[in-house]
């Protein structure tokens, strides 16, 4: 497995996508912020990847790498279907709880949540059902396992379109249509000072 990780974190490297090893859902490495403004060398892939407790790789975003996040599958399907087919041919895999759509594009969007939804059992009464990944934020890639917060093994990530190291450059113009088609189905309106981008250190959690 480790080897397979090894071999795609190259491809990443020659596609100068920046990723990063992960044990369980969390950085493998004590820092990996350096990463965001430079890619890992050959050597470093190499000792990462030594590891047999690596578990996965994840690729980190930026102003323009770029990914929405779903976590909640209804919101996908009804995202789909409000976007039509101009979303075709974007890299998208099976995450841990739904997908992943990633592409580059020059946006004046960061990390943010894009949908929110009710839910009394969490302490804030809602959970995100949607997240636009950017500067700060990664996302887990294939073929990485989806490791649960309880240690347990849940499942792989796999590629249902294309290859996140494959990333095609698309229009502001589009991306931003991404976007707000993803927002127009929130389901929770906060206060406006809750509403800015997400800055804590959970924006940098993969799910």
């Amino acid at each position: 497995m480790n080897n397979e990780l090894k071999k795609t974190a190259l491809k990443y490297i020659n596609a100068n996508l920046s990723v990063i090893p992960i044990i369980g859902k969390l950085p493998a490495i004590r820092t990996w912020k350096e990463f965001q403004d430079r890619l890992p060398t050959i050597d470093e892939i190499s000792i990462w990847f030594e590891d047999e407790a690596i578990t996965g790789l994840a690729m980190l975003c930026n102003k323009d790498v770029l990914a929405i996040d779903f976590d909640d599958m209804d919101m996908y399907h009804q995202w789909r279907k409000n976007i039509g087919d101009i979303a075709d041919g974007l890299p998208e895999q099976k995450s841990g709880k739904g997908r992943h759509i990633a592409f580059r594009a020059v946006s004046t969007y960061g990390t943010c949540n894009l949908a929110l939804i009710p839910d009394q059992t969490k302490n804030r009464g809602f959970r995100i059902g949607i997240e636009l990944r950017g500067p700060g934020a990664y996302i887990m890639v294939a073929p990485s396992k989806h490791i649960k917060v309880s240690g347990e093994y849940d499942c792989n990530y796999e590629n249902i379109d294309g290859n996140c190291y494959d990333l095609p450059e698309i229009s502001s113009e589009l991306a931003t249509e991404l976007f707000t088609t993803a927002k127009a189905l929130n389901q929770v309106f906060k206060k406006e000072k809750d509403t800015k981008q997400v800055k804590s250190s959970a924006s940098y959690q993969q799910s």
